[in-house]
């Protein structure tokens, strides 16, 4: 097949017009040469999302379906072919695919590599547009949106700012970032205020959209702050079938009253932009352009649950006005948040009727019969009903069967303390029973619910919900995350006693010693140095108690053998805990060093060498940057400000080998499988150059790349060979004639002894084969 020459990928942020939009250029292309993705809805979202995703189990379309791998499989499999037919079957030159979740995909780099690879065989160029919102006004948005139709019922608002860094930055890493084109949602300016004239005329594409198609929802504030008391202090009634069409009708009535402009006090919001402040600068920067939302200051703006629950008389009137007076409840008299909220109860009953429910559903009770007691069940379901230690969308998202549950209009909280805490389940993000009863024997054996105690007592007391270890990454105190798992079992390090074993140390020893004593009969001064890991460097952040933190390697190998191999070998881990008191030596959201834990190891090496720094290392530039790091990536936590520097002045890369080059021409240079093999060389003709060569074999913490230690040693020695890899390659060195060999690991990948039977040569040549 012949490749397009265009495919245009819409990512459509929330909140920016995403559905008018597609319906329109589902319905309204009028240009020869462009088609809409030949996919039977106009929303993209879903398909796209499950097909590229690294885990389309978790999405919420299969979930709520209950799909198994085959079936996953099947849609994707089917929704694909579609794509490719429509591609091939079109006779236009450009393509375009539209949909929300496409946004949400740029949590996961692999699955946008995934994309682009697919798209790359039909398509010349990709580009990717999207709209991007203001914050303010995503979040009033985003607000309304899930008070209506969620059930929100809480004010814990900065988990809905937009996180733009984490969803944006992979595109432009993955796409190039000339090929991600970003324009403020600013339907002020767009023509007519339609979205589809402002897309089509920014890509030049023709269409017969004459005037406004807009999917505006939005209702009054005082509508959304009837919505918000009925679903936090309201009865649960299941109406079965006709639950979801109810809470329609729901909303379409109590939108008729009120005219107030839902919005945020500019304190309230001001206090979460200022949370996020470095993601909002990187957006504005990348956008250049200001995400700053102008509006004048009303005493009716929203700055608190109370300021939203605040109801006028207008309010409770016309509230009972749509009531009448033969479905007004004559007891209440709607003053309070929760007398307002029986009043919503009473006209959804209302609306129960109109549409045919001749029963009314009876509300759900409490068992009796249950081991808590019917007294001490009741106590709880009234506390955490008036509190916010229950997190119902959070309990119905993490639980595919509570999502039928709550279809139903089953009673989630009801289930949790009848069922849920004693099945381990999680009633909200911070909270863990499992965790809770096995960390805390006394509450354990007290027989007190575990919520309840935490909520009243173990916040207070400064007891942790759950273990601060997320897929794999110690959360630990002042944003500092650390690596607990992965292949290497890093914390078993810290907690055995004999995890790195006196064999391996002993190991390590003769390792050492023996390549000490090849290369001084070559001639050749040799250095090893370890990397410390992390927690070896800041324990007190990871929030941990550790049962044998002295046993990590590089403390066990020292105290073991440090008369054996202190002259060869490098132990950096005291002048880290001094240098650390100044500078930050790793970043906080990843495993490596920042620059000052780099510079201070490479101090220690010049130190052993009898080298001076020459000044002009000294004068280089220093820029800060937003980035998600590895550890950030894993439990999408959001981006660094990095302090990036910029030191590599003299240096020239003169030599990079195909593994290298392979890997840059196909942007793949984080691609873990392809590290080990990578190999340069620097040259350096400075007048103030040590006229030395050295090789250095090392991992990720010398690099490649042109920002840690290998280019540090770069920019002082004539010529510096690195090569990635653990073991030394003696017919490398043998040809090489290095004045120095420079040798570093990980601390963690220190339970696997290196052979050094590693030939770089032959090494390369077997895994670029595969690469063909």
């Amino acid at each position: 097949m012949v490749k397009k020459d265009l495919c245009i990928v819409h990512i459509g942020m929330p909140k920016t017009g995403s559905t008018a939009l597609q319906n329109s250029l589902f319905l309204h292309i009028a240009d020869e040469r462009v088609a809409y993705a030949a996919l039977p809805i106009a929303s993209h979202s879903e398909i796209m999302y499950s097909m590229f995703s690294s885990f389309p189990e978790k999405f919420r379309l299969h979930l709520n379906s209950k799909h198994s791998e085959e079936d996953i499989k099947a849609y994707n499999d089917k929704n694909k072919a579609l794509l490719i037919e429509g591609f091939r079957n079109h006779s236009t030159s450009i393509e375009i695919i539209s949909g929300e979740d496409i946004y949400h995909l740029g949590n996961d780099e692999n699955a946008l590599r995934r994309m682009k690879l697919f798209l790359e065989e039909y398509f010349k160029n990709i580009l990717i547009v999207g709209y991007i919102r203001p914050p303010k006004s995503f979040m009033e948005s985003a607000f309304q949106q899930l008070v209506k139709y969620h059930h929100l019922s809480h004010f814990d608002f900065p988990l809905f700012y937009p996180h733009y860094t984490i969803k944006l930055e992979n595109f432009d890493r993955v796409f190039g970032r000339e090929n991600v084109h970003l324009w403020k949602f600013d339907p002020k300016s767009f023509p007519h205020g339609d979205i589809t004239l402002d897309f089509c005329g920014r890509l030049e594409i023709k269409t017969d959209v004459q005037h406004a198609l807009r999917a505006n929802d939005s209702i009054s504030q005082e509508a959304i702050a009837l919505l918000f008391a009925h679903h936090k202090y309201g009865h649960n009634y299941d109406f079965g079938i006709q639950n979801t069409p109810l809470s329609y009708r729901l909303v379409e009535s109590v939108a008729t009253i009120g005219k107030g402009k839902f919005k945020f006090s500019k304190i309230f919001t001001d206090s979460i932009l200022e949370t996020y402040k470095a993601d909002l600068v990187w957006m504005e920067e990348r956008m250049d352009v200001s995400l700053e939302e102008f509006s004048s200051e009303l005493e009716s703006d929203i700055g608190s649950e109370e300021d939203l629950l605040n109801f006028s008389d207008e309010t409770i009137e016309a509230l009972k006005n749509l009531l009448g007076e033969e479905d007004l409840p004559q007891e209440i008299l709607g003053t309070s948040p929760q007398e307002v909220a029986k009043l919503v109860d009473a006209l959804k009953l209302k609306l129960a009727k109109e549409l045919g429910v001749n029963e009314m559903p009876k509300e759900l009770t409490l068992d009796p019969s249950k081991p808590l007691g019917e007294e001490n069940i009741q106590f709880y379901y009234e506390f955490f009903k008036n509190n916010h230690g229950f997190d119902e969308a959070f309990y119905s998202n993490a639980y595919p069967d509570m999502q039928h549950m709550k279809t139903l209009n089953g009673d989630l909280l009801l289930h949790y303390l009848r069922h849920g805490e004693g099945e381990n389940r999680r009633p909200n993000a911070e909270f863990d029973p499992k965790w809770y009863r096995e960390t805390y024997e006394d509450v354990a054996q007290s027989g007190t619910n575990l919520l309840y105690h935490y909520v009243k007592f173990g916040k207070s007391e400064g007891r942790r919900g759950k273990s601060n270890i997320e897929n794999g990454v110690i959360v630990g105190e002042n944003d500092h995350l650390f690596l607990a798992g992965g292949s290497n079992a890093v914390l078993r390090y810290y907690n055995e006693a004999n995890f790195f074993s006196d064999d391996i140390c002993s190991q390590w020893r003769d390792l050492l010693y023996s390549r000490n004593e090849r290369l001084a009969k070559m001639g050749i001064k040799y250095i090893h140095l370890f990397a410390p890991d992390k927690i070896s460097v800041y324990p007190e952040y990871t929030l941990q108690k550790f049962n044998h933190f002295d046993a990590h390697p590089i403390n066990k190998l020292f105290s073991h053998h440090v008369k054996d191999i202190d002259i060869y070998a490098i132990n950096p881990l005291e002048s880290f805990k001094e240098a650390k008191k100044e500078h930050l030596l790793y970043w906080k959201t990843d495993t490596h060093w920042s620059f000052w834990g780099c510079y201070e190891a490479f101090l220690l090496l010049l130190s052993r060498l009898n080298v001076s720094l020459p000044t002009r290392f000294h004068d280089h530039s220093v820029e800060q940057i937003s980035r998600v790091w590895g550890l950030a990536g894993m439990i999408n936590a959001p981006a660094e400000m990095s302090e990036m520097h910029f030191f590599m002045k003299t240096a020239k890369r003169v030599y990079a080998n195909e593994l290298v080059e392979h890997k840059e021409a196909n942007n793949l240079n984080n691609n873990g499988g392809l590290h080990i093999g990578s190999s340069v060389i620097f040259q350096n003709t400075s007048s103030d150059i040590v006229p030395q060569k050295i090789v250095i074999f090392g991992d990720s913490f010398c690099e490649y790349r042109p920002a840690y230690l290998t280019a540090m040693f770069a920019e002082v020695f004539a010529e510096v060979h690195f090569v990635w890899s653990t073991s030394l390659d003696y017919e490398y060195i043998d040809r090489v004639k290095p004045d120095i060999v420079i040798s570093e690991i990980a601390e963690r990948f220190m339970n696997r002894v290196p052979d050094d039977a590693f030939i770089l040569s032959r090494y390369v040549e077997e895994k670029m084969v595969t690469l063909v």
